[in-house]
């Protein structure tokens, strides 16, 4: 069971990196990384499809690999994506 991060997720297909422009975050330091905002998304198995994707995370500057699991809640006007990100 993983802690909730919430946060607005803009997806940029061509090369699989989110854009995360975190709204809201566990008390667990472990999380204080994904405060860069961008991160790579390693495997991607349909980027056109996110809903309950679950992939890997590198942050750019860290170079820190880490499990996640991103559920869509819904997708602003903006083409963005609004959801949880969860350890997985």
């Amino acid at each position: 069971m993983g802690d909730l991060i919430y946060g607005n997720v803009k997806k940029i297909i061509d090369d699989c990196t989110f854009e995360i422009t975190v709204t809201q975050r566990s008390r667990n330091n472990y999380f204080d990384y994904l405060n860069n905002e961008k991160v790579k998304l390693i495997s991607c198995d349909s980027p056109n499809e996110i809903q309950e994707n679950q992939f890997q995370i590198e942050d750019l500057e860290k170079s820190e690999i880490v499990m996640v699991k991103f559920s869509v809640k819904s997708r602003q006007n903006d083409g963005s994506l609004l959801g949880d990100l969860k350890i997985v």
